[in-house]
């Protein structure tokens, strides 16, 4: 269901946006990257694609879709290191296409949903499928057998010590 969820995200026909109006790690960054346009708050937020190095793999699903968004260098570079991105990183990563005043994040995004006129929406609509044509043959040919394979790397041994090693830091540091 989650991935149904973030697919439909994905496809749909109409322009999506996220503003992003502080950190974004993991999943929630990925939920920002389905997104067609991506602006984010100025401040002092960090981004970061960061299973690799908490143990727990990237499902292909989302590194086609990372892929997609960034291409295949940075997409490599943010899921294999898990580096932690700021402002100016992510604008060059393609991770955000703009910042704003987080006073102004809501109307910056509207006001580029508004850019789109209305009598455009079906050649939008039809040009995002085409756009995306390689990338979901990719996820229905591919993902779901080396999603099974995934699954298997989550629950091994080595990962679960990976993903408890990565809880008891998280907790040393809020104490």
């Amino acid at each position: 269901d989650f991935r149904k969820s973030f697919l439909r995200i994905f496809q749909s026909p109409r322009l999506t946006l996220a503003a992003v109006n502080g950190h974004a790690f993991a999943g929630g960054f990925i939920l920002a990257l389905l997104c067609d346009f991506r602006i984010g708050a100025k401040g002092n937020a960090r981004y970061s694609i960061n299973e690799v190095p908490i143990g727990v793999p990237m499902p292909s699903i989302y590194t086609e879709i990372i892929r997609y968004r960034l291409g295949s260098p940075a997409a490599t570079e943010a899921i294999l290191s898990g580096d932690v991105y700021d402002e100016e990183a992510a604008i060059k990563l393609g991770f955000l296409q703009q910042t704003t005043d987080k006073d102004e994040l809501i109307t910056a995004a509207v006001t580029r949903a508004q850019t789109l006129p209305k009598d455009c929406l079906l050649a939008y609509a039809q040009s995002k499928k085409n756009l995306q044509g390689p990338v979901m043959q990719t996820i229905n040919n591919d993902c779901i057998k080396l999603d099974e394979e995934t699954l298997k790397i989550i629950a091994h041994d080595e990962s679960i010590k990976a993903q408890q090693r990565t809880y008891k830091q998280l907790l040393a540091r809020k104490r």
